[in-house]
């Protein structure tokens, strides 16, 4: 591929995938499963989109952006669940990769390590900030604990989890 391919390819790549994965989690799946409750709706779908990443790594990360991306998605809208999910591809792949090609492993570890802790920090302090609202929205939409428990029997359920887990775990990699 020549580099006037490539410039045109990976910002194209980057829309795509965030686009394709929103109607699927966010346009499909989730409005799907809020007929048993808007929690569990942002929830389960958030789940399947973490195991999607196939990557035990990654899996509890794209958990935690599913979740934002799920409530984003029935709060503001999928237009700007799309819109947030482009920006963290963005920043998170392209930019970061980018910017840390030069250095070591280490050191781009240690970089991207330091990037994932401030989010964290400052996703926690959102979340600690607005701890009211939080609990208010959790009563409102709470859903029962009959409806998770039926969910986490569900052969498709089941199924789709287990071939996920199988993958991830198969690709894991000695040190």
């Amino acid at each position: 591929m020549g580099r006037k391919s490539k410039l045109v390819y990976v910002p194209l790549r980057q829309l795509r995938r965030p686009i394709l994965e929103e109607i699927a989690f966010r346009g499909t799946i989730l409005p799907y499963l809020t007929k048993h409750g808007q929690l569990f709706a942002i929830t389960i779908s958030a789940f399947f989109f973490g195991l999607m990443h196939l990557n035990i790594i990654q899996s509890p990360f794209a958990f935690l952006i599913g979740l934002v991306l799920g409530y984003v998605s029935l709060t503001y809208g999928l237009f700007w669940a799309v819109v947030l999910h482009i920006i963290n591809n963005f920043v998170f792949g392209d930019i970061l990769f980018q910017l840390l090609s030069p250095f070591s492993p280490a050191v781009q570890d240690g970089v991207n390590n330091l990037i994932s802790f401030v989010f964290f920090l400052a996703g926690a302090w959102v979340l600690y900030r607005n701890r009211e609202a939080i609990k208010a929205y959790l009563k409102t939409y709470r859903t029962t604990p009959a409806t998770y428990r039926q969910a986490l029997v569900y052969w498709p359920f089941l199924l789709y989890t287990g071939l996920a887990l199988w993958q991830m775990i198969a690709s894991l990699q000695p040190l």
